[in-house]
């Protein structure tokens, strides 16, 4: 977690308009307070916490909508009862905002749990409406869109794989030492690696490879040397690759 609200504050990809926030804490000393609420609760192990990113289209939007977008989001999504730290970023042709909350509920002490389904069917409706009042586009709910030349239930097959291949590939990066050893622990979880500028992976069952860094930003080669040198391996662990 401590990893997350540092890349998420980091100058170059906040950009002139350093717009960033908190619910609860302020971004400077965010993960501390996090921390606190954890130990108080003792609820110290276990998910440290959950990173959410909002964007929109090349072109649309000002930081400051990003921003107040964002902010609402995290205070409609989580009631205002959870710690969360809130960047825009401005390195990218899209404006997009990241959130970071803490697990733990501040006020029950309860630890949030994200479920399949979470996103489309409540995180989603709450964006479209920013979205919506600020004039912007909306996203179609998440897997409505048929992608071309891939049946719909072997693309929904993929968005699983998707899933999987995120947690492996976080547990990876934070027990790697380098880029050679990374991809050296991702063959032995099972995936067939593709290396080159961008590194791709793929598993039995996937019709192509899948690039990782289109998964998650925090997968590009740029991110990834950050985490090879502060990552937290305590954050990460890797999933039981069985599809139904």
């Amino acid at each position: 977690m401590e990893h997350a609200i540092n890349y998420i504050l980091q100058p170059k990809k906040l950009g002139n308009s350093n717009l960033t926030g908190g619910i609860n804490c302020l971004p400077d000393s965010a993960y501390e307070r996090m921390k606190a609420t954890k130990q108080m609760f003792g609820k110290a192990g276990g998910r440290q916490g959950y990173h959410f990113v909002i964007s929109l289209k090349p072109g649309e939007g000002t930081s400051k909508e990003m921003y107040e977008i964002a902010m609402q989001f995290a205070e409609q999504a989580f009631g205002g009862e959870y710690e969360a730290v809130v960047a825009v970023h401005t390195d990218k042709n899209h404006l997009h905002a990241h959130i970071v909350i803490n697990s733990v509920n501040m006020v029950t002490g309860y630890k949030f749990q994200y479920n399949n389904g979470n996103w489309k069917y409540k995180f989603q409706p709450i964006t479209n409406r920013l979205c919506k009042e600020y004039g912007l586009h909306i996203t179609p709910a998440e897997y409505s869109r048929e992608p071309k030349n891939m049946e719909r239930p072997q693309w929904e097959r993929e968005q699983t794989f998707s899933k999987w291949i995120e947690q492996d590939a976080r547990f990876c990066a934070l027990n790697a030492e380098n880029t050679e050893h990374f991809i050296f622990l991702l063959e032995k979880q099972g995936f067939e690696v593709k290396k080159g500028e961008h590194i791709a992976v793929k598993v039995p069952g996937m019709k192509r490879f899948k690039r990782l860094d289109t998964i998650s930003e925090d997968f590009s080669r740029e991110n990834l040397e950050a985490m090879f040198k502060y990552g937290d391996a305590s954050l990460a662990s890797p999933v039981n690759h069985e599809c139904l």
